[in-house]
């Protein structure tokens, strides 16, 4: 059996991927390169898969869909990540696993090492308590 087209497959992840306002958001604030595209959109008033598949359109002619693309797909929504990599070997892509999360869970929370916050863990940690319930 032969597997759809490239540009078809990351028709399908982008639509399965976002809603079309959620792709223009993800284009313009969370992808690096994406500001300089949101110009070539079409309006938000069309359908979502002519959104989707003119974003195609627009990232291609712009050499966009590229590691650094599939990187961001990939920390947007990581709980996809096996559908992302799936399409960035297709484009020849390499699809790094998602950035770790900013907070890992108790005790985990890398903003007690952040210049603003060194000095203040306990305040960090008390928080932290509050937030999980564990309060004494």
């Amino acid at each position: 059996m032969q597997s759809a087209p490239p540009t078809t497959q990351l028709f399908e992840l982008l639509l399965g991927l976002f809603t079309r306002d959620e792709l223009r958001v993800f284009l313009s604030y969370r992808f690096p390169d994406g500001a300089r595209v949101v110009p070539s959109l079409p309006a938000s008033s069309v359908p979502s898969h002519v959104f989707a598949a003119e974003t195609v359109d627009v990232l291609i002619r712009h050499g966009l869909v590229t590691d650094k693309f599939f990187r961001s797909l990939a920390n947007e929504r990581p709980e996809r990540n096996r559908d992302i990599e799936r399409v960035a070997e297709v484009w020849g892509a390499a699809c790094l696993p998602p950035a770790k999360a900013f907070f890992e869970g108790p005790g985990a929370a890398p903003a007690i090492h952040m210049k603003d916050f060194v000095g203040r863990a306990e305040i960090l940690i008390d928080l932290e308590r509050h937030l999980l319930g564990t309060c004494q």
